[in-house]
């Protein structure tokens, strides 16, 4: 299942991403780990700034999302899909996907576009 307005373009898959808000809101009654509208502003703003990689944004955003992740609730999820992790590296990789499905959500809205090397139009 993609969460709203996920275009598939740097997650191939969401489960872990959505097994972490289930299991989040089960634990807190609400979703704290969400890009919300003033991230999808910061987002635009960091663009504006000055010229940033994908990796870099991706870099920043994960920082940003970090301090939201519940270490256990990650460690859990990643561990229910066969890793082996701590609570630190887990945080880590659920901010990650987090920051993905920000950068999906605002290319979505038409905040920022990527440019995609790799594809051609022949």
């Amino acid at each position: 299942m993609k969460p709203f307005l996920a275009d598939g373009s740097l997650i191939e898959n969401y489960d872990i991403l959505v097994k972490y808000w289930e299991k989040e809101k089960d634990k807190y009654g609400e979703n704290k780990a969400i890009p919300s509208g003033r991230d999808l502003t910061y987002v635009e703003k960091v663009i504006e700034e000055q010229r940033t990689s994908l990796l870099e944004l991706i870099n920043t955003l994960k920082q940003r999302f970090v301090p939201l992740i519940d270490g256990k609730i990650a460690k859990e999820v990643l561990e229910e899909k066969g890793f082996k992790v701590d609570e630190n590296y887990a945080r880590l990789k659920i901010a990650e996907f987090l920051a993905k499905y920000c950068i999906e959500v605002c290319k979505s809205l038409g905040i920022i576009k990527l440019k995609e090397p790799w594809r051609t139009n022949a």
